[in-house]
């Protein structure tokens, strides 16, 4: 895996973590972090694959959320990446997760990630990007 890219996505991923541990931020003081995961992420197609398994990786720790909150890129960031980007292997791992791990009767941050694959995903008015 190119190390350049790793340190890259944790880099931009803690600042995102960073800021969301603050109480006084909202979605409008997330947003340009969210916007420079999506442009790191677009910029970096030729290591798609790379990213994917990064990507996925931080999905699977959010089963042992207790033990991981505020340390994992949250899912609104992928989310935000996602309904632009719409990458299949993440929406196809995200589907498989959310039935395989979590109740279908809860709202859960794969449901959230799940949706934003919609166009009329409801989380976009809350950015200025998608609104």
């Amino acid at each position: 895996m190119n190390e350049s890219i790793i340190g890259e996505f944790e880099f931009i991923s803690q600042k995102i973590v960073t800021a969301c541990s603050d109480p006084t931020f909202g979605e409008d003081q997330l947003e340009p972090l969210y916007v420079e995961f999506l442009e790191f992420l677009k910029n970096n197609a030729e290591c798609r694959q790379e990213l994917i398994e990064l990507i996925v990786g931080i999905m699977q720790k959010y089963r042992t959320a207790r033990e991981t909150k505020g340390r994992l890129l949250p899912g609104t960031a992928i989310s935000y990446a996602m309904h632009e980007l719409r990458w299949p292997e993440v929406l196809t791992f995200a589907n498989s997760e959310n039935k395989e791990f979590y109740s279908q009767r809860m709202a859960t941050v794969m449901a959230h990630i799940i949706d934003a694959y919609s166009d009329d995903w409801e989380d976009r008015i809350f950015y200025q990007r998608f609104s």
